[in-house]
């Protein structure tokens, strides 16, 4: 008898999972909330988190292509976010993964009933209706990855700042910022990108960090 199993998360890790599994004879079904597959690679405006537009990827297509897919000729050596997420559409389709896949399909719950797993879901229509269903499967791979809640630091006395306060996930119009001072507090990828695209906009730009660090760029010349 042929094994069922859900994959929860439609970006890089559960496209792959998707994809080995079907090769292995399962008989898979992957879940995602949003209406596209790659997860975070593709820009968006709405409350999920996603790459900023200007998002360059800190890992080289060298190291971080798909054993069996490789990067089309002319991405960048570090791709940018776009080229990531067309990455990710082309080896949805070379695949043939998209039949596999329920997008618009939040799941909202995941329980043990028998010898079986119910994984209680909600799909939105194109209408905007919403439907619930819970469908059965003998076991769950779970690839929603670490980066799908935005983290608010706890600052004593912000409340007595009068200006404008947002966390990145609501960084979208960098005009916004023209000619004002701008702090950023951490250091990881997404203030990165913050920092570069508010660069010509903002007229300073500070950067908060715990620990500090030294910040090199991605390819690293000869110096001698």
């Amino acid at each position: 008898m042929v094994k069922r199993v859900a994959v929860i998360g439609a970006g890089p890790t559960g496209l792959m999972a998707l994809k080995n599994l079907k090769e292995d004879g399962f008989e898979v079904t992957a879940y995602d909330a949003r209406p596209y597959v790659g997860g975070l690679w593709k820009y968006s405006t709405d409350a999920s988190l996603s790459a900023a537009q200007g998002t360059v990827f800190n890992s080289s297509i060298y190291r971080s292509a798909i054993s069996d897919f490789p990067f089309p000729e002319g991405t960048d050596d570090f791709p940018t976010s776009v080229q990531m997420h067309q990455y990710l559409e082309s080896y949805c389709d070379h695949f043939g993964l998209r039949k596999h896949l329920s997008l618009n399909t939040r799941v909202n719950g995941i329980r043990r009933d028998g010898k079986e797993w119910a994984v209680d879901v909600e799909t939105l229509s194109e209408s905007g209706t919403k439907t619930t269903r819970s469908d059965r499967f003998d076991k769950v791979l779970v690839a929603t990855g670490s980066f799908t809640k935005s983290k608010y630091p706890t600052i004593e006395g912000i409340d007595l700042f009068n200006g404008a306060k947002m966390h990145s996930i609501n960084f979208h119009n960098e005009s916004q910022f023209d000619g004002k001072k701008i702090l950023l507090v951490g250091l990881h990828a997404t203030s990165q990108d913050v920092t570069a695209t508010l660069h010509g906009h903002a007229s300073k730009v500070y950067i908060a960090h715990r620990t500090g660090l030294v910040m090199v760029s991605e390819i690293v010349h000869d110096l001698r």
